[in-house]
């Protein structure tokens, strides 16, 4: 899986780029393309303190290379429908062209 990913996805260092220079990203790209920027230092001291989340935005961001984009189904939606097509065409076209900014942790 790994090497799939390797070869079909491009990373970049995204720490010049505005969002992560205001520290409203871990990574961001937009939903189709295959280059995901990488804001290293956030994303760095996220894996620290929370592994899993920091797994969770590197899935986010490969899901968003697949052309899906923002606002999925709620965890209430998907439980009551089930994992459906029609849910993840919906996530689709509710915002095909927004990039990703990952909401702060609360403290």
């Amino acid at each position: 899986m790994t090497s799939i990913l390797a070869v079909l996805l491009l990373s970049a260092d995204g720490s010049v780029r505005r969002r992560c220079k205001r520290g409203e990203a871990f990574a961001f790209t937009t939903p189709g393309s295959r280059l995901v920027y990488v804001c290293g230092p956030q994303l760095k001291s996220l894996a620290a303190r929370s592994p899993s989340r920091a797994q969770a935005v590197i899935i986010h961001e490969t899901l968003h290379t697949l052309g899906l984009g923002e606002d999925p189904p709620s965890p209430a939606e998907h439980n009551r429908e089930g994992p459906r097509p029609v849910s993840v065409a919906r996530w689709v076209q509710r915002s095909p062209s927004r990039t990703y900014r990952v909401p702060r942790e609360r403290a």
